[in-house]
């Protein structure tokens, strides 16, 4: 890390602890209360899944063992875990942006997290289970990532800080892919005509680093597991997330509100600014031509019979003759700002929707 970005990190850091002060103030949410309740218990004794009950895989509540073993059973401990919580994830992003998109947008990635995670989050998401499981992700990636000795030893390390994220939560192993392809993707060859993907090194030598991060996240599952089988809590820790928490993940899948959820989330926290971004993939093998395509998919999906496509290709094209009918319709100032607006309405190209 060069002098320059050490000083842009520690001006985005000193903005990160400036904007998250606050959140010392916010009080407890009922998740956070539960873990706390659920650790004060277990220091005093009692068995999870047996004396002491949440559907939560059991990584979260030991992490907050060490919360009330160090703090106490006081309100702020929360906020100020959040506080520090936020300060070394934005370490992580910061290395991670700067290596992959520059220094820049490193800066902006720290400062817009940082905002959204405070403005949108308040006590509701503060010292999360999903926080601390982003946390162990950048770890380990960072421990797969670094180049030196100790390669075999690394990867072992990796599947072992990944392990805690699997016992935080199960789906962390949708992460799994990113351990174990991005940091030996060669990223030129995304940009060859065919798409040719490369890996840097050879394909036995990453094979057998794979191996080896999974044994070590095989290693902290079977310590688990062995730890609730000695302890006499087998058939509670089965009842509890092999018969009720597969019926519970399941729940949401059922409601109509689920399948819109990731695009609500994004408009919630970013505006509509984003889903009116159209030349993002341009940079790929193909530009415009793989984006088009990938429009006329989506489209194909979501408006799966010539008549509802018909449909909509008639209201937006009625709304984008309302649009350039209007007295901003020109090139004066207020026309450029409504326009990236009116792109939203416009994104999908007509020949899509044929």
């Amino acid at each position: 890390m060069t002098k320059r970005s050490r000083g842009w990190l520690a001006l985005a850091l000193l903005f990160v602890a400036l904007r998250a002060l606050p959140n010392i103030s916010y009080p407890m949410h009922r998740d956070q209360a539960t873990y706390c309740v659920v650790a004060q218990d277990l220091l005093h004794g009692a068995k999870l899944y047996r004396d002491v009950w949440d559907n939560k895989p059991p990584g979260i509540f030991w992490i907050y063992e060490l919360i009330v073993k160090l703090f106490g059973p006081v309100m702020w401990s929360v906020g100020v875990v959040d506080v520090l919580w936020l300060l070394v994830i934005s370490w992580c992003v910061f290395r991670f942006a700067a290596h992959y998109l520059g220094l820049g947008s490193a800066v902006g990635a720290v400062l817009v997290n940082a905002h959204l995670h405070c403005r949108a989050a308040g006590y509701v998401n503060a010292a999360q289970t999903e926080s601390f499981l982003i946390l162990f992700i950048f770890l380990a990636y960072f421990l797969v990532w670094r180049q030196g000795r100790w390669t075999l030893a690394r990867h072992f390390a990796a599947g072992l800080v990944f392990g805690g994220a699997f016992w935080l939560k199960y789906n962390a192993v949708a992460f799994l892919p990113l351990l174990l392809l991005l940091p030996y993707l060669d990223l030129n060859g995304l940009d060859s005509a065919p798409l040719r993907p490369r890996l840097r090194v050879p394909w036995r030598a990453w094979l057998e680093r794979s191996i080896t991060l999974v044994a070590g996240w095989s290693t902290v599952s079977v310590a688990v597991l062995a730890y609730f089988w000695q302890a006499g809590l087998w058939s509670v820790l089965w009842e509890s997330h092999f018969a009720v928490l597969p019926g519970y993940g399941a729940s949401p899948v059922g409601r109509e509100s689920y399948l819109t959820l990731a695009v609500l989330r994004t408009t919630y926290h970013l505006g509509l600014f984003p889903l009116s971004l159209r030349g993002s993939p341009c940079g790929w093998p193909g530009g415009r031509a793989n984006w088009r395509a990938l429009r006329r998919s989506l489209l194909e999906q979501a408006l799966p019979t010539p008549p509802l496509r018909w449909a909509f290709t008639s209201t937006r094209r009625r709304l984008k003759l309302a649009i350039r009918s209007t007295p901003w319709s020109g090139d004066t100032w207020p026309s450029k700002c409504a326009r990236p607006a009116g792109r939203l309405i416009v994104a999908l190209p007509p020949e899509a929707n044929a």
